[in-house]
Order: C-alpha cells, then sequence, then structure tokens
C-alpha cells in the first residue's frame, strides 16, 4: 500500500440479496453523507448498489477493472455482512494494493468478527465517518488518523478514539447533501418492476414507492435494551453522546430542496428513529411546512411518513394530519407491561392506546411494530399482544411483527442472554471464498411451552401466505397480520387457550388484504 492522498474512492452499499424484494429498497443515505463529504474536500466518489444490479458480482468486477480506484468502502449491517464480506474479498483478489475499508452499524458493534473474515487489510471507520474519512484521503497512514480498528500479526489495533460529531458538524454534513445526486428514481423503478401482491389503488401504490427517506438527528437517546442503534455513537467514541437534530427551518429546506430534485417524488418518509420525540420541533416543522405548501414552495398533495415513540402522539396526531402525514410507526413493541419493563420501554397502556386513536381520529394510519416475544415473556404475554392487535387491525391500524427479539451485536439484551445459551446463530457462506461465518440470530424465550408455540408458528407462516396470497411477492403489511393468525393456529392446535374467534377474525382481515 502506499501513503500519497486518496483521489478516487468507490462506496458500495449494503447488499441485502435474497431479501431485497422483502423490504423497501432504497438509497443508502450513510454512504451518500460521506460521498458529499469527500466531495467536499475533492475526493472523486463513486457508489455501486449491489441491490440493483443483476449480477452484482461481475458488474463490480467490471467496475474496478475499468476505473482507478485508490480506495473502496463497504457499509454493512448485521443480516448484509456475509454478501458484503463476499464482495470485500472479490475487490480483494482483484487489487490487493486497493486500501478497502468498512463502516456502520455492524463494523463498529461486531468488530472483531468483521476483522476476523475480511481480507488482509481491512480497515474498519468506527462511528461516524466523514470526519475520520476525510483525514484518512488526506494522509491514508492509519495509526495517525483517529477512529480506525484494523488487524496486524493476528491482534485487534486501534487508532485513538474520536468523539463523535459536533452539532455544527453533523448539521454541515446534513446541509450539503447533493439531493439533485441521489437516484431515487432507479429504486422506484427497480420496486415497481416487482409483482407485488396488493389490492391497492394504482395512485396509492405509486405513492407508496416513489418515497424518498430522510434522517435528520444522529441519535435515539430512548436506550430500548434490543437495540443496537441507540449504543451505536457510545460504542464507537466511548462517550454519551448528546442528540444533534437540524433546525425545523432546515429541514423544511431540506424538504424543499428534495422536491424540486425529485418531481415525481409522492411521499417524504423521515426515517429518524424517534421524529416525533421533541414536540415543539415536530409541531414547529408541520406548521412551517403547511405555509409551504400554501405558498406553493411544496407541491400541495406531498405525503408524510415517520416513526417514533408514543407519548407525543396525541398532543402532535392534529399536526401530522394537517400537513398531510399519511403514516405514522410507533414503537409498540409489546402490550404486556412486563415486556416492556424488560425491553426498559418507558410507556403505559393508556399512552399505547391514546397514541393509536389519536392517530385514527384524524385519519392517520397508526403502524405498530411489535417483539412477540422476549427472553422473560410467557404464552399469556404473547396472547395478550396478538389480542390488541387484532383489535386494532380491525380499528385500521397496520402492524409488523418479529417473533423473536432478535440479537443484535451492540444492544444491552446480547450481554444479559448470552450466557445463558438463549442466543441462536445461523451459519452463512461468504461466496467466493472458502469461509463460513457464524452470525447471532434471535432470542429465545426461557419459557419452553413459548418456544415450542414460536418453533411451530415460524413453520406455519410460509404455509400460511401461500394459502392467502399465492405466487406474487407481498408488502410487509400482510406479513404482521399472517404471523397472528399462524400462532393463533398453533395455539388452538396445542390446545392452550380457546382462540376460535380471534381466529375468524384475523382470516377476515387476511381475505381482505387478497
Amino acid at each position: 500500500m502506499y501513503s500519497k492522498t486518496i483521489e478516487r474512492m468507490l462506496l458500495v452499499a449494503p447488499w441485502g440479496k435474497d431479501q431485497i424484494t422483502d423490504d423497501y429498497v432504497h438509497p443508502s443515505l450513510g454512504i451518500y453523507r460521506i460521498k458529499f463529504a469527500l466531495s467536499e474536500m475533492g475526493v472523486n466518489c463513486s457508489i455501486f448498489d449491489p441491490n440493483l444490479a443483476e449480477d452484482p458480482h461481475q458488474q463490480l468486477r467490471s467496475l474496478i477493472g475499468a476505473s482507478k480506484f485508490d480506495m473502496v468502502g463497504f457499509s454493512s449491517n448485521h443480516y448484509t455482512l456475509p454478501h458484503d464480506l463476499s464482495l470485500m474479498h472479490l475487490v480483494y483478489n482483484l487489487k490487493k494494493d486497493m486500501f478497502l475499508v468498512g463502516g456502520g452499524v455492524e463494523c463498529t458493534t461486531n468488530y472483531e468478527t468483521v476483522l476476523q473474515y475480511a481480507p488482509p487489510g481491512f480497515i474498519i471507520v468506527r462511528g461516524e465517518g466523514e470526519i475520520t474519512l476525510q483525514e484518512f484521503c488526506k494522509q491514508p497512514v492509519k495509526e495517525k488518523v483517529p477512529g480506525l480498528i484494523w488487524m496486524e500479526n493476528g491482534n485487534i489495533c486501534f487508532s485513538p478514539s474520536r468523539p463523535n460529531l459536533s452539532k455544527d458538524e453533523f448539521i454541515h454534513f446534513t446541509r450539503i447533501m447533493d439531493w439533485k445526486k441521489v437516484p431515487f428514481e432507479d429504486y422506484w423503478r427497480f420496486l415497481g418492476s416487482i409483482d407485488y401482491d396488493t389490492n391497492e389503488d394504482p395512485k396509492l401504490a405509486e405513492k407508496n414507492i416513489k418515497t424518498a427517506r430522510l434522517v435528520l438527528s444522529n441519535h435515539c437517546p430512548r436506550n430500548c435494551n434490543f437495540c443496537s442503534s441507540t449504543n451505536f455513537l457510545r460504542i464507537a467514541s466511548g462517550e454519551n453522546p448528546k442528540v444533534h437534530k437540524i433546525l425545523s427551518e432546515e429541514a423544511l429546506d431540506v424538504v424543499i430542496d428534495i422536491c424540486n430534485a425529485h418531481s415525481e417524488l409522492k411521499t417524504i418518509f423521515f426515517h429518524d428513529d424517534d421524529f416525533l420525540a421533541n414536540k415543539r420541533w415536530t409541531k414547529s416543522f408541520c406548521e412551517l411546512a403547511i405555509g409551504a405548501k400554501e405558498s406553493g414552495k411544496l407541491p400541495n398533495d406531498i405525503c408524510f411518513i415517520a416513526q417514533g415513540s408514543v407519548r407525543n402522539v396525541p398532543y402532535l396526531s392534529p399536526y401530522l394530519a394537517d400537513l398531510g402525514f399519511k403514516l405514522v410507526g410507533l414503537g409498540v413493541e409489546s402490550f404486556s407491561m412486563d415486556v416492556l419493563r424488560e425491553f426498559n420501554k418507558v410507556q403505559s397502556e393508556s399512552e399505547i392506546n391514546k397514541a393509536i386513536t389519536s392517530l385514527l381520529d384524524v385519519d392517520v394510519i397508526p403502524y405498530l411494530n411489535l417483539i412477540l416475544s422476549s427472553p422473560d415473556s410467557t404464552v399469556d404475554d404473547l396472547r395478550l399482544t396478538v389480542n390488541e392487535s387484532i383489535k386494532y387491525l380491525k380499528m385500521g391500524a397496520s402492524i409488523a411483527t418479529s417473533l423473536y427479539t432478535l440479537a443484535f451485536p451492540g444492544a444491552k439484551i446480547i450481554s444479559e442472554t448470552q450466557k445463558e445459551g438463549l442466543i441462536t446463530y445461523q451459519s452463512h457462506n461468504i461466496e467466493g471464498t472458502p469461509h463460513c461465518i457464524q452470525l447471532s440470530d434471535k432470542i429465545l424465550p426461557r419459557d419452553p411451552t413459548l418456544r415450542e408455540v414460536l418453533r411451530r408458528t415460524e413453520i406455519r407462516i410460509p404455509e400460511i401466505l401461500k394459502t392467502f396470497f399465492p405466487q406474487k411477492k407481498r408488502f410487509r403489511s400482510v406479513l404482521g397480520p399472517a404471523t397472528l393468525y399462524a400462532i393463533l393456529d398453533v395455539i388452538k392446535e396445542m390446545e392452550l387457550q380457546e382462540v376460535d374467534d380471534n381466529l375468524k377474525e384475523t382470516e377476515g382481515i387476511l381475505c381482505s388484504m387478497d
């Protein structure tokens, strides 16, 4: 390797591979932040998204062969890591003298595993990468740049820790995003080519597809025990992070810029973990954006989506509705107070109910995110959450479900359950190499009866989906009700509780989606 400055860089998005048609594919905003941060200092930065490629290995091989990159950077999350590693090895085998770096939540929270399976010389960028990579491109000597991890002679080495971005730095890197150069249209065309099983009106389907995701804050401070991203900056820097968010006036400027850059855009999705955390900020943004619609600065038909915690929803719901929010994702997680305490979710049954009903009252869809089991949960906890979910589905809510608490590296709940052997692992072959990587998958409940219910439910879900939605791909909104139906069917089969009425209600919900 050499120590000249980095002039040309390729950034590679996380590769979902077989999962890409089961989820919403969108530009990786993290690597676009890096692109514009490096472009600001004169680095020629290109982006390759394997999710849009017909043959990612071949297309990346051609790209590397045809261009003189000094460095290739990879972004990874937990479920894309095996596929990302495959692409890393491909690049290494083509150009062994090229710098290879990686970043993102997985590289920061699970760096030992990443370095174990990454190609020789691979360098991890901890936490926020904008300034770290700016400095590395000026002087590519890893020992001299804070915020890096690498393997040397079988040992993991660290450069000094780097502080998290200051508020001014975070705002700066958010505001320099050139939205004209983020190719949302490529992703809309890809999504439009998938034959989803849906009974939506074509105009509504278009609003769902032609969406741009935005992140306006740096950190969620809620400290939910199952979440790794809440610990991302703390693990990276060793300091307690402060929440930074651009001003509501600046947020409106960003939204206007995106709408002007992409004339076919129908929906803005604020993808912050808790967009609703500061009710004064959210109210101010809504009022400013309503004014922008009235003055013609924003298209009058532009819709909005956000996600957040329940506590501020009753106050904010009228403002959200007036602006044109069509859906708000809520971190409900469970309707069992015991499970919520275990998750460190500070919310009551009454607060959850008020949040859901206040959105329904103003014709905004509440999208309930649910984790159906936890290490300490029981069949009674599961049945309570299923019953409440069916009630709210009938009222007009939507749900997304995870049968298990997922075992993300960096989450507090991992350290609490690993010693007991409650965490399961999945083996993944790294294509193009002889390596097989073991990744944490899910956390089993301690209760043996609940374990058996969940085991049978996993088997039953594909059967339910095939029955109600044959052949075609499905939007995630149908998977939640199908999961509830499968759970009830298993509970009936095991003769644990009487569920016939709820089964009929859930079947009716599924039939209405067919």
